[in-house]
């Protein structure tokens, strides 16, 4: 084996190496997204609910500020770690701790979203938060339409990963 097909092989290595680094960097960046539109989905019914907003209003509002904060985050993030990609100076790494720390805070927001602020508008607002409950549970269109608007929300992640490729 001569010295040619050694640093044939490294490059080799590194290349899926650093292919498997930003599958890992995408599949983090997914994982977070979809924890952050989960606690803006929770904090827009709460306000919804306390601010005694119809229970269509929260849900159009909730839904369409979703596909908003999905897309414009998508589209920061992957254009900024993309173009570091393309440089070769993007530390995986440190961007994979960055993310984990990123998805840690988001449940913790959640977990004290639903145990304090949850247990608040139960014990003062339970008849509009019933009212949500039920108009979500009743109208079968709306439930389609919530199943819709994750999918715009995944196609417009999608396209977004895909421009930068």
């Amino acid at each position: 084996m001569n010295s040619e097909d050694t640093i044939d092989q490294v490059r080799e290595n590194e290349t899926q190496k650093s292919l498997v680094n930003l599958i890992a960097v995408g599949g983090f960046l997914w994982f977070f997204l979809s924890s952050l539109v989960y606690l803006i989905s929770l904090i827009i019914k709460a306000a919804g609910v306390i601010s005694n907003l119809s229970p269509n209003g929260i849900f159009w509002i909730e839904n369409i500020l979703s596909i908003v904060i999905i897309g414009i985050v998508a589209f920061q993030l992957t254009r900024r770690y993309w173009q570091k990609a393309q440089e070769n100076s993007l530390n995986t790494k440190i961007l994979l701790i960055k993310l984990g720390v990123a998805i840690l805070i988001t449940h913790v927001l959640q977990y004290l979203h639903v145990y304090y602020i949850m247990g608040y508008i139960y014990d003062n607002f339970f008849d509009n938060l019933n009212a949500y409950k039920q108009f979500v549970n009743e109208s079968y269109g709306y439930s389609i339409l919530d199943v819709a608007f994750g999918l715009m929300g995944t196609i417009i992640l999608l396209l977004l990963l895909i421009k930068w490729k």
